[in-house]
């Protein structure tokens, strides 16, 4: 019994409980409140229970958030993946490759699209790193308008496109890939393509031409990538080891290389490459459009960041 009073007493001691109420009880403590009396223990444990049904809301509502933002990272990734850069080397590739070995053109083609995105993932990883570790308020703020500017300039090229395509102005084209890392492209997918040896060898060699193209194609497809990585940062994805920022980065890139698996499935199962390139032109304008509407709700998110 004096052991138990001295404890209530060390208690009543340690949350300075005024002396008019230090002998009543019951009393309970937690962690920063003391409750004395019965009246008061039911009216404290009512607010406690109310604060905790708010902070569980709370909890709810930020979890719906991550959802949400998730499924955007990988409806990005989707709208990157229909890129007219990715596509068309991956049909290039895939022409040579239907030429020589159609039978193992799944196994080639996943090797292909398997380089592809890990050198996206490594892509973004390093982009992450670099621009999340920015501490400089400076720095930070003429980044951000410098994405602001060109996201803006991205979601209006890509109206003009869209119009452009729309009258068949396919030659007026502005968002493509530069004529010399084209030719660039092409004739490192005809060096190694001219290379005939067994499964294994193939497709080694198509996950190292798919890594090595997808740096060559990054100045194309990035222009989604990177806003998107910034839109990551600034919306609380910060730090070089978080984890949920590189789940994202890994989501992005699924939903990236969706497409590529397939076109390469449906080649595989007998349809042309020919027939596949003119239903992706067909609708080249919808991606064009898609694209615009994508850079201003980016936009937008930057810029109610900033305000």
């Amino acid at each position: 019994m004096k052991e138990n009073y001295n404890k209530f007493y060390d208690f009543l001691q340690k949350y300075n409980v005024p002396s008019n109420v230090k002998g009543i009880v019951p009393a309970i403590f937690t962690e920063d409140k003391y409750f004395v009396g019965g009246e008061d223990i039911k009216n404290g444990l009512k607010n406690i229970s109310q604060i905790e049904d708010i902070s569980l809301n709370k909890k709810s509502i930020n979890n719906k958030k991550s959802a949400f933002k998730t499924l955007g990272i990988l409806g990005a990734g989707l709208l990157d993946g229909f890129n007219p850069c990715a596509i068309s080397m991956l049909l290039f590739f895939l022409s040579f490759i239907l030429a020589s070995d159609k039978r193992n053109i799944l196994i080639i083609g996943g090797g292909f699209i398997l380089g592809t995105f890990i050198a996206y993932f490594l892509l973004g990883t390093v982009l992450y790193s670099v621009l999340g570790i920015i501490n400089g308020r400076l720095i930070r703020k003429i980044i951000t308008y410098l994405m602001l500017i060109l996201v803006f300039t991205l979601a209006v090229l890509n109206i003009k496109d869209y119009l452009n395509i729309k009258k068949g102005d396919y030659g007026k084209v502005s968002l493509q890939l530069p004529l010399f890392l084209r030719k660039l492209s092409h004739g490192i997918i005809k060096f190694f393509t001219n290379v005939k040896s067994n499964i294994f060898i193939m497709t080694s060699l198509a996950f190292l031409l798919g890594f090595i193209i997808s740096f060559t194609e990054f100045l194309c497809t990035g222009q989604i990538y990177l806003p998107t990585i910034v839109s990551m940062i600034q919306t609380g994805d910060k730090g070089i080891y978080n984890v949920q920022a590189i789940f994202r980065l890994i989501i992005y890139n699924i939903g990236f290389v969706i497409p590529l698996i397939v076109i390469c499935l449906f080649t595989y199962f007998g349809q042309r490459i020919l027939d596949i390139s003119e239903v992706f032109r067909k609708n080249l304008e919808k991606i064009k459009l898609a694209n615009a509407l994508f850079f201003a709700i980016i936009f937008v998110l930057i810029l109610i960041n900033i305000m």
